[in-house]
């Protein structure tokens, strides 16, 4: 997570074969830090996600993430 906690939710998440730092190396999260309470994650199976397997069906990473909204207190995003 980067920013104000106060700034309104941004999640950013990374395509197939990718990982967070995708938006970390670039200056891509630092930038938007500036509007927005960024987060980003490494979805199950990729990066240093700990989540492995190999259901990668799309309901089962919307629910990932639907879990990390509620483990940050996130109510609504972008």
């Amino acid at each position: 997570t980067m920013g104000d906690p106060k700034n309104p939710a941004l999640i950013l998440v990374h395509g197939v074969k990718s990982a967070k730092e995708t938006f970390l190396f670039n200056g891509t999260a630092q930038a938007l830090t500036k509007k927005y309470f960024v987060i980003a994650y490494d979805q199950r199976g990729h990066g240093r996600s700990t989540a492995r397997g190999d259901d990668f069906r799309l309901e089962v990473m919307a629910k990932d993430l639907a879990q990390l909204m509620d483990e940050e207190k996130i109510s609504k995003a972008s």
